[in-house]
């Protein structure tokens, strides 16, 4: 879960950042989040550093679904991980999967560095 948003830099698209407070198994952590890239409507990705010197990149890529709505595919990719948290990679894919299942309702207009379902909304991807 993430709480705690504090945004900077431009509303949205490339150099449009974040510091949110990330809980996940028993565990609290500041992110610093940052748009690299954005491909308006279709794609946006983030690169976020957490204080124990995890460096990640997120990557959202939204597409028409035939029957309406917004698919939405995430991917992530792990640049740099601490030793102990490489030792309990099993357990962290476990924790993401369940706190990523649940389903999404977006479109273009609320995706990137948003938090679902508040009043931030404005501050989209590109």
């Amino acid at each position: 879960m993430m709480r705690e948003w504090r945004y900077e830099g431009p509303a949205r698209g490339v150099g449009a950042k974040a510091k949110v407070t990330a809980v996940a198994a028993g565990r609290t952590e500041t992110l610093d989040m940052q748009v690299i890239e954005a491909e308006r409507p279709a794609r946006n990705v983030e690169r976020n550093v957490g204080a124990s010197g995890r460096v990640m990149t997120g990557s959202y890529t939204l597409a028409e679904l035939p029957g309406g709505g917004t698919g939405i595919t995430f991917e992530s990719a792990w640049l740099r991980v601490p030793r102990n948290e490489a030792l309990a990679a099993p357990l962290v894919r476990v924790v993401v999967r369940r706190a990523t299942s649940a389903p999404w309702s977006a479109s273009p207009s609320n995706c990137g560095l948003t938090k679902p379902a508040t009043p931030a909304a404005e501050r989209s991807a590109p």
